[in-house]
């Protein structure tokens, strides 16, 4: 596996794969990068952990080939949404509720709203 370096214009023309495919992974958006075959195919792709931990499956899915209508920009838009997809459902299926603890919670309210407001019945 490759160091993640930033997915640019430049970076995706400049990456050709030799006997295997090669995977360009974005250091701006973990699990999303450029997958180049040996024929010169350049598709986007997103990879994620079906679970929690090390013992969870790896999936890969492909969003498109590169070129219209796959830009950089709006490859990088549906990666965010498919991540953030993936995200919900395993933790539906998993039975974990998606919600930060408590206290940060406490943290981010008191960093946004520094005023106690409270309700007056």
């Amino acid at each position: 596996m490759t160091d993640p370096v930033k997915l640019t214009q430049r970076t995706i023309n400049a990456a050709e794969a030799e006997a295997s495919n090669l995977f360009v992974w974005d250091s701006d958006l973990q699990g999303f990068g450029l997958r180049v075959t040996p024929s010169g195919v350049k598709s986007f792709v997103v990879q994620y952990r079906a679970g929690y931990g090390r013992g969870a499956p790896t999936r890969r899915m492909t969003i498109g080939r590169y070129g219209s209508p796959w830009t950089l920009d709006a490859a990088r838009k549906e990666a965010r949404l498919l991540l953030a997809q993936e995200f919900f459902a395993d933790c539906r299926v998993l039975g974990i509720a998606p919600v930060p603890d408590q206290d940060w919670v406490r943290l981010t309210q008191s960093q946004f709203a520094p005023v106690e407001i409270t309700p007056e019945f």
